[in-house]
């Protein structure tokens, strides 16, 4: 079929290009921002608190054309890939280890669902002063979590939210490339006062190649495409081998944000 000119195709490739620019107007793009006030330290704490739900999202031109599938993921080892990478990423001279906090927490200051049922807080160092145990406080703790400030698209709610794989359906029945994200924030806590000192979204190296590589800037959210990937919108629909490639590379996409965000810091041996 031909519409003046165009295959059905193109014509989904230029309504898909439209909505990609709408999205990157609103990126969380940029270099990493550095650490510039910190109290001197030599003990960190790692605390992840990386979600167990993975999402699996379609969306489409209409909510009837959404579809949303939630993965139990907490064999995937998730919260030790995070933490085996901020230890990459961390430099020389401090001692480091790592405690997991007693429940999953998100974000207190961000639009999130999973803040539900965790009693109003004013910020993280509050949810770790209640929800991580340590027989003796570090100098700081790094907390990873979900937060809304770490969403890549802000004026596109149903994409890229959370930490999952996302699809677009095209207006003619087609279908983009699917993406994994793993959008976490990483933010530095005070062990004494408990207080959020730093806070940034976690950025990967923009290895992208063309146009776009100006436009993100120096370091992009965590976002990879799967390509050559036959999407399904339930996971129990997905092969074995693209249900370990989702794996695999959600794993792979977290530890490679986690490092690089943690060495951009410029995080100085005080």
């Amino acid at each position: 079929m031909i519409v003046r000119g165009c295959s059905i195709r193109n014509v989904q490739k230029i309504f898909w290009c439209g909505l990609l620019i709408s999205c990157l107007a609103g990126c969380v793009s940029g270099p990493v921002a550095p650490v510039t006030a910190l109290p001197p330290a030599k003990t960190i704490i790692i605390v992840p608190s990386i979600p167990k739900e993975f999402r699996l999202a379609t969306t489409g031109l209409t909510v009837f054309a959404n579809d949303l599938d939630i993965i139990d993921d907490s064999s995937w080892g998730l919260n030790q890939v995070a933490y085996d990478a901020a230890l990459k990423g961390l430099p020389a001279g401090y001692q480091v280890s790592e405690q997991l906090p007693d429940i999953e927490f998100a974000d207190p200051q961000s639009r999130l669902d999973v803040m539900d049922g965790l009693g109003l807080v004013p910020d993280i160092g509050d949810l770790v002063r209640q929800h991580v145990h340590v027989s003796q406080a570090p100098d700081l703790y790094f907390v990873l979590c979900l937060s809304a400030r770490a969403y890549t698209y802000p004026n596109q709610p149903n994409i890229g939210v959370d930490f999952g794989a996302d699809e677009l359906r095209g207006p003619f029945g087609g279908t983009t490339t699917p993406a994994l994200h793993t959008f976490l924030l990483l933010t530095i806590v005070d062990g004494k006062s408990m207080k959020p000192l730093y806070a940034t979204p976690l950025k990967i190296e923009n290895n992208l190649n063309g146009p776009l590589s100006g436009l993100l800037g120096q370091a992009i959210p965590p976002e990879k495409a799967l390509d050559g990937f036959k999407w399904r919108d339930h996971w129990s629909d997905l092969t074995n081998e693209q249900r370990d490639r989702i794996r695999i590379e959600t794993q792979e996409l977290l530890a490679n944000a986690v490092e690089y965000t943690v060495s951009h810091m410029a995080l100085a041996n005080r």
